[in-house]
């Protein structure tokens, strides 16, 4: 009885791209709850995501790396103004990368 061995190494392919969409589309009153969904592609999936989200003066991390793609965004009692900004960060599930993807995208909100 033979064998042979033989050994070989897997590389996870980095996500390329990164798409964020959020519902209502680009704006909505004062008081609505927003969803923001990603998604990646280009890599070797599955994907996690991180989200970040910019008040029109600093940006703070909403959503830690998970494999969640959707983030849900309370504006009760924020100001009307178009300075809120969001980011998603997209990696491929087993990576220790800071991010393969990111993606920017901006909000309106408006006097209800």
């Amino acid at each position: 009885e033979a064998s042979v061995e033989t050994g070989y190494t897997l590389t996870l392919q980095a996500a390329t791209v990164v798409t964020l969409t959020p519902s209502p589309a680009t704006s909505a009153p004062t008081g609505t709850q927003v969803i923001l969904t990603a998604a990646a592609g280009g890599g070797t999936g599955p994907y996690q995501y991180e989200f970040w989200y910019f008040d029109g003066s600093a940006w703070s991390m909403v959503q830690t790396y998970s494999t969640l793609a959707t983030y849900a965004w309370n504006t009760n009692g924020l100001a009307a103004g178009s300075a809120y900004r969001f980011a998603v960060r997209a990696r491929s599930v087993g990576s220790t990368a800071a991010l393969a993807a990111s993606v920017e995208a901006g909000f309106t909100l408006t006097t209800p």
